[in-house]
């Protein structure tokens, strides 16, 4: 059911991970809300737009994304802390995302994104 609302209602947003030194990622289809401007730390008060992602593993199932080694019970589906999200061509960090799961599998993931 996710899929089929976030192809009707979402937009494509490309995930990046460095791995080994090189560069995984895979293009998702996405729920993107927000844009509103937080002030960020260390940037000298520079403004930059916050959003929040709703995303169905299922593309990252897909392409096997991020690729490497499982770091113990980690899932690595999931983005973490300074992952990128490309968002209408503008590269965004990943703060914060959470998988969610049913039945020990993963249905959907949200994250904060900032830039």
């Amino acid at each position: 059911m996710l899929d089929r609302l976030l192809v009707e209602n979402g937009q494509d947003v490309t995930l990046s991970r460095v791995v080994s030194g090189a560069t995984s990622s895979v293009v998702c289809r996405c729920r993107v809300r927000g844009g509103d401007t937080v002030a960020s730390d260390g940037h000298f008060g520079k403004a930059q737009g916050e959003f929040r992602l709703i995303l169905s593993p299922t593309e990252i199932n897909a392409a096997g994304w991020p690729g490497g080694t499982p770091v113990g019970a980690i899932d690595q589906r999931v983005p973490v802390n300074q992952d990128h999200a490309v968002i209408n061509g503008h590269v965004r960090t990943v703060q914060v995302a959470t998988g969610f799961y049913m039945d020990n599998v993963l249905v959907r993931i949200e994250a904060l994104v900032v830039g």
